[in-house]
C-alpha cells in the first residue's frame, strides 16, 4: 500500500484506505484481513460495469461510503466520480473536474469539493452546485475567493464534512482555516486557533461524528481535534518518547467515525 492518505468505516466496520500511489482502495476486513476493493494497480480508466477490484483508477484522493455500503472513490486523474456498489461493480457516476474530497451527508447526498467549488450528486450522477465561490483576476492569475464577514479569502479546500445536522464543513489549505456553511444561513469561520499552536499548520482530513460534531485531522499540530459548532478541543495529540510528530511520524492526514462513534 503506498501513501495511504482518506479513510472511510463500511457500514461492516472495515476501514476502507485510499492508496493513491498504487491507485487502488483497500479494506481493513473486521477480521484484519486486507483486501483490495476498487484498483487493479494499474494506472487508466478501463472497467466501469465490471468488478472493482479488476478496473482501473488515475489518482484515487479520496472515499466516501454510503449507509448501504455503496462506495464512492474522487478518481482525479480521470475527472470523475467512481461508484462500488454493495455487490462490487464498479460504475461512474458523475464526470467532475478535479474532484477532491468527498462527503455523504445524513441524508444520504454525496458532496464532492472540486476546482470550482463545492458539488452535490444525486443517485443518478446528476450534479449541482451547493457552493460557488468567485473567480477573481490577479496578476499571478485568477484566484478563487469566498467571502465571509465581508471578508474575501482563497478557496482552496482541502477535506469535507457534513454534520448531522446538515452544516458544511471545509478544511481551507491556504490560507488554513476551518469554514462552516450553516443550512441555509450566512457562512462563518471556526477552528483558525488551535489549542496548540495558535495556526492549524495544516487541516488535512475531517469526519462527521453522530452527535453532530465533527473531528479533524490537524496534520500540522500532530492531534485529531474535535469542532462543536464553532467549539475546537483536542481529542488525542500524538507523540513519541515525549517529542511530538517526531520526523513527522503520527502526522494523521485522513480520519473517519464509525457508527459507533469511534475514531
Amino acid at each position: 500500500m503506498k501513501d495511504p492518505q482518506a479513510l472511510a468505516v463500511a457500514p461492516n466496520g472495515g476501514v476502507l484506505i485510499d492508496s493513491q500511489l498504487s491507485d487502488q482502495i483497500f479494506e481493513r476486513e473486521p477480521n484484519g484481513v486486507f483486501r483490495a476493493v476498487a484498483g487493479n494497480g494499474r494506472l487508466g480508466l478501463a472497467g466501469d460495469g465490471g468488478p472493482a477490484d479488476q478496473a482501473e483508477l488515475n489518482l484515487p484522493v479520496a472515499i466516501a461510503v454510503r449507509a448501504d455500503g455503496s462506495i464512492y472513490i474522487a478518481d482525479l486523474g480521470n475527472n470523475r466520480i467512481r461508484a462500488v456498489s454493495p455487490a462490487g461493480t464498479i460504475t461512474t457516476l458523475a464526470h467532475v473536474p478535479q474532484p477532491g474530497a468527498l462527503a455523504v451527508g445524513p441524508n444520504g447526498m454525496l458532496y464532492v469539493v472540486d476546482g470550482a467549488g463545492v458539488q452535490s450528486v444525486g443517485p443518478g450522477g446528476a450534479v449541482q452546485t451547493v457552493i460557488s465561490p468567485q473567480s477573481r483576476p490577479t496578476p499571478e492569475g485568477p484566484s478563487i475567493d469566498i467571502s465571509i464577514g465581508g471578508t474575501a479569502f482563497a478557496f482552496d479546500p482541502d477535506a469535507i464534512a457534513i454534520s448531522a445536522t446538515g452544516d458544511i464543513y471545509v478544511a481551507n489549505f491556504s490560507p488554513k482555516l476551518i469554514l462552516q456553511f450553516p443550512p441555509g444561513g450566512s457562512p462563518s469561520l471556526v477552528g483558525e486557533e488551535s489549542l496548540e499552536t495558535g495556526i492549524y499548520a495544516v487541516p488535512a482530513g475531517l469526519a462527521a461524528e453522530p452527535d453532530g460534531s465533527v473531528v479533524l485531522a490537524d496534520y500540522g499540530n500532530f492531534a485529531v481535534d474535535r469542532i462543536t459548532g464553532s467549539n475546537v478541543s483536542v481529542v488525542k495529540a500524538f507523540s513519541v518518547g515525549g517529542v511530538t510528530g517526531i520526523h513527522g511520524i503520527l502526522r494523521p492526514s485522513g480520519v473517519a467515525v464509525a457508527s459507533n462513534g469511534e475514531i
